[in-house]
């Protein structure tokens, strides 16, 4: 019910002050819901668990925004699973304001489920068949779009490409089975970083850099870190070759070399390390490496006219390491936690 009152003052200069009331009386709810899928998708087991799940349910308050987003949750899900035919049977919402109740009627027909067809990747830049095998599904599979985002983050992961456009297309489908088409954009071949440094230790230094995201057509990588300064000196060169069995990682050889010359310490080491990573999960990524390293060391103060005693040590050592990383966005993190453990052996 909605009440106006209306004062008028009178006068030259007269203003109206209106008034408005009303009164909401009592909410719609939800007296009947009929929900169901027709044909495959039907027994789905998570389609079936969105049904359940469905809101408003029977006795709730109608409210048209919980029920346009429950309802294109299934519109969602059903196109995830591959249920691309999938259309509205029954779609109505009938209130009945004196009554103050709303039923709910939909029904949906799933069409059949498709099925993974060929996988086509649009790139010039690497061999016939190397991308093919981040494909882990086989074709004839169940579709999912889970599927393209697993192939979309180990694409990700090479970090090869600008760009990265992964779709299905369910109407070029042959036998239900859904081509997919993964047209790829190639990022800038070389990265160059150069900085300058300066510590109360090591002196006035610079730094240079470059990482060569692919060298050849097999895909493999190259990084190369300099940094030179007056006591302190590092180089660091890494070869690494795309792993795709098991887990998607890397092959890695990695040669680094260090010097340090202060007032404390007196320090060389060469060291030649083998490693294979790979992505347990999201959240975790092994390593096993084997680590070859050569070092010359002296303890003590350095004094001037002194030729320093040294000490040698060869170590040959097999490493297995983890690192945790669970944040809230890995391109641009503003919360979140991380974290390492290492074990290793040496002789």
């Amino acid at each position: 019910m909605i009440t106006v009152d209306a004062a008028r003052p009178g006068g030259e200069d007269e203003r109206i002050t209106v008034v408005v009331q009303v009164d909401k009386g009592e909410p719609v709810r939800v007296r009947h819901s009929d929900l169901s899928i027709q044909g495959e998708g039907g027994g789905d087991r998570y389609l079936k668990e969105d049904l359940a799940a469905f809101r408003p349910q029977v006795g709730d308050i109608f409210d048209h925004t919980t029920y346009e987003t429950s309802k294109t949750q299934i519109v969602r899900r059903l196109a995830d699973r591959g249920y691309f035919d999938a259309d509205f049977i029954h779609r109505r919402v009938e209130v009945t304001r004196a009554e103050r109740a709303a039923d709910i009627d939909l029904t949906w027909a799933s069409g059949i489920r498709y099925d993974m067809g060929p996988t086509v990747f649009h790139q010039d830049k690497f061999r016939a068949g190397l991308l093919d095998k981040l494909v882990y599904w086989e074709e004839g599979s169940y579709f999912h779009q889970g599927k393209l985002d697993r192939l979309r983050e180990s694409l990700l992961g090479l970090d090869y490409f600008n760009n990265i456009d992964i779709q299905a297309r369910p109407g070029d489908a042959v036998d239900g089975r859904v081509p997919i088409d993964v047209n790829l954009t190639l990022a800038k071949r070389d990265i160059y970083t150069t900085g300058v440094s300066y510590g109360t230790e090591s002196g006035a230094g610079v730094r240079f850099g470059l990482d060569r995201r692919y060298i050849n057509s097999r895909g493999h990588k190259l990084s190369t870190q300099l940094d030179y300064a007056q006591k302190r000196k590092s180089f660091v060169t890494q070869y690494r070759i795309p792993a795709f069995k098991w887990l998607d990682g890397w092959y890695a050889a990695t040669l680094q070399a260090y010097d340090e010359q202060t007032k404390y310490i007196d320090t060389r080491r060469l060291e030649l390390v083998g490693s294979r990573s790979g992505e347990l999960n999201d959240q975790w990524t092994a390593i096993a490496s084997l680590h070859l390293l050569r070092e010359r060391w002296s303890y003590g103060e350095t004094v001037s006219g002194v030729a320093p005693s040294y000490q040698y040590s060869t170590l040959t050592y097999p490493q297995i390491s983890g690192q945790y990383a669970d944040v809230d966005d890995r391109a641009f993190p503003r919360r979140g936690f991380s974290g390492s453990v290492a074990l290793r052996g040496g002789v």
